[in-house]
């Protein structure tokens, strides 16, 4: 057992008296998201309702087709809202504590993630380049 001793008293000791770690094979399952899906490689768009309501992507909502595109548009309402109704959306209304700059910069970084059409939306490699995440990020040198 590997522990170190100074001056009469124990500083560090391992104990494994619970055992081997058991794996169960088990997976893990999303949490409050009782639609998540798991996307089949081979397809491209799928039909089948994901997401909660207030949380649904347009092409989710009318049934024509999802694929990932889905999830920026979830993650551009969880940036907008704490709430994410998406009723009487107006994005100027949503950001009081935003001003000047740091405000229009938030509102065209969202505005990139809540098109209605699915192809319109950035990527999530596109966006991690955006002027709103790396306005306080130390310039490369």
């Amino acid at each position: 057992m590997a522990r170190k001793v100074k001056d009469d008293r124990v500083v560090y000791r391992s104990h494994n008296e619970f055992g081997p770690l058991k794996s169960f094979g088990i997976l893990p399952k999303i949490g409050d998201f009782g639609l998540a899906q798991q996307i089949i490689i081979d397809s491209r768009r799928n039909i089948h309702p994901i997401q909660p309501d207030h949380y649904r992507a347009p092409e989710v909502v009318v049934g024509i087709g999802w694929s990932y595109s889905t999830d920026i548009w979830n993650l551009g309402v969880l940036f907008l809202y704490r709430d994410p109704t998406l009723a009487d959306l107006n994005l100027g209304d949503s950001t009081p504590s935003l001003q000047g700059e740091e405000k229009k910069l938030f509102l065209e970084f969202v505005g990139k993630m809540l098109r209605w059409v699915p192809e319109d939306r950035l990527t999530a490699t596109d966006l991690l380049g955006d002027p709103w995440l790396l306005r306080d990020a130390p310039s490369k040198r």
